[in-house]
């Protein structure tokens, strides 16, 4: 081998030596350079400067807007049952409620001495047909047969739902079904859900009661089922025979198949 030869072979490996001592040199200072990762806190830093700044929409504040959504609804809830919230029935609160008639509390019941059940339909101005939200059928087609009545008899009434009543003491009203049906019976009469069943307390037996307040007048037609609802409320639209309605309540017997047996007159 010749000297050049030998000298071309070192002067090689010294050039590749510093070209890999430089290639070493280069990726230290790409890891010098290279950005550290973000610690969490450093995340959370940003993520509260981005919304800060309003940059972005987190799921923290899509969370607190469904909670303060979920508060104002749960508001309204209370505001509605504060609202349908009466007091028990009692002598001497100016309200001719459920139990009371003229002759057990004359005065809470002073205008049943010119408003009876004899009066019907004239005292009524506009009332409102009131079932429950999940009514039957039946009490359905009672509201309309009454409706249909009334508007004969050049009384305009309209309907709701008993979730849309929230004051007895404003409108006139005809509410109709159980207690355990409609719950505006249910709140007016102060059943719950486990005496609901208690208003009527014999099979074949209905009740349509009135109840004079200073403002207003309320009638509730209520039996021990639909059916008995249905058939009792003939005594308010039959234009084919005359009852002798009177006082507050009537007390209703029916056959078995519906028909009118007796009825008593309470005042």
């Amino acid at each position: 081998m010749t000297l050049d030869k030998i000298m071309n072979k070192k002067i090689i490996a010294i050039m590749l030596t510093l070209l890999l001592l430089f290639l070493i040199s280069c990726k230290q200072q790409d890891i010098a350079v290279e950005k550290p990762q973000k610690t969490e806190n450093q995340q959370t830093k940003e993520l509260f400067e981005e919304v800060l700044t309003g940059q972005t929409i987190t799921d923290s504040e899509e969370t607190a807007e469904e909670t303060q959504e979920e508060a104002e609804e749960t508001e309204s809830e209370i505001e509605q049952t504060e609202e349908t919230d009466y007091d028990a029935p009692s002598c001497g609160d100016d309200i001719c409620t459920y139990y009371e008639t003229h002759d057990s509390c004359a005065e809470d019941c002073d205008k049943l001495e010119t408003t009876t059940l004899f009066d019907y339909p004239e005292f009524l101005n506009e009332p409102i047909l009131v079932v429950g939200d999940e009514a039957p059928t039946t009490d359905v087609i009672t509201a309309t047969v009454i409706s249909t009545y009334l508007v004969a008899n050049e009384i305009t009434p309209t309907t709701k739902l008993a979730s849309e009543i929230t004051s007895f003491t404003t409108d006139d009203l005809i509410l109709i079904g159980s207690p355990c049906d409609n719950n505006a019976i249910a709140s007016l009469l102060h059943y719950t859900a486990e005496t609901c069943d208690d208003v009527i307390s014999s099979q074949n037996n209905a009740v349509i009661k009135l109840l004079v307040n200073p403002t207003n007048e309320i009638i509730i037609i209520t039996g021990y089922d639909v059916g008995d609802t249905k058939d009792a409320s003939k005594m308010l639209t039959d234009t084919t025979h005359v009852y002798n309605l009177n006082g507050a309540e009537e007390w209703v017997n029916l056959d078995n198949n519906g028909n009118i047996n007796m009825y008593f007159s309470k005042n």
